[in-house]
């Protein structure tokens, strides 16, 4: 089980809260911490492209792997350069010009969100989102029935804007093999993510309970 953090905007624009967010997801056993590269996208908060090496390199001396989403042609640009793996976000699934232009042997793990997205791209890890009407739903406040999304290879894992951890352990139950959630500090978050994303003893609780022993 892999459980991958995604900060969204909870480092509020600054590079010591971003690496406390990595060296949190370090410490509480995730696999991965993934950050979003975008330049406006209010009332989101961004982080500068020159960060993302910095905070690769910061990952690395906590022993876990930092990667990015990018949302733009030059956000791409920098992710290529820097990390080994590639998350697609849900928004981004159907731009000709990002699913054409990577191929699988350069990363060591490609992450897509939702599963419409063409089965011709192989080597990919499909994550499910929930959506309503065809868009994310942040946060996600209904309970999902998780019992058909994992079988016959629907969907690897589930990305979850959910709050608490009783969906995302009932993903682990159901064949997930990937959780990504959102993440925080416990400092003041007043960003879209901070609503419903996981306090650090919360990742630690998730982790504890998802990796190396099945959920009871």
């Amino acid at each position: 089980m892999k459980i991958i953090t995604d900060p969204g905007s909870c480092h509020m624009g600054e590079i010591g809260k971003a690496k406390d967010l990595v060296s949190i997801s370090a410490d509480c056993g995730a696999s991965a911490c993934k950050f979003q590269l975008f330049r406006d996208k209010p009332p989101n908060i961004p982080i500068p492209y020159k960060w993302l090496n910095e905070l690769i390199e910061y990952g690395n001396r906590q022993n876990i792997e930092v990667f990015a989403s990018p949302f733009d042609e030059v956000a791409y640009k920098v992710v290529k350069e820097h990390c080994r793996s590639l998350k697609i976000a849900y928004s981004m699934r159907n731009d000709s010009w990002l699913l054409e232009s990577f191929p699988r042997f350069q990363w060591d793990n490609v992450y897509i969100s939702q599963h419409p997205l063409d089965r011709r791209i192989v080597g990919t890890t499909r994550l499910y989102v929930h959506t309503s009407n065809g868009v994310p739903e942040y946060p996600v406040t209904s309970h999902i029935n998780m019992s058909e999304l994992f079988v016959d290879n629907r969907f690897d894992g589930y990305s979850a804007h959910c709050f608490g951890l009783s969906q995302k352990l009932n993903a682990k139950r159901s064949g997930a093999n990937v959780i990504e959630v959102h993440i925080r500090g416990n400092w003041d978050c007043d960003c879209p993510d901070g609503v419903f994303a996981l306090r650090p003893k919360e990742l630690a609780d998730l982790c504890e309970q998802t990796k190396g022993k099945p959920c009871i």
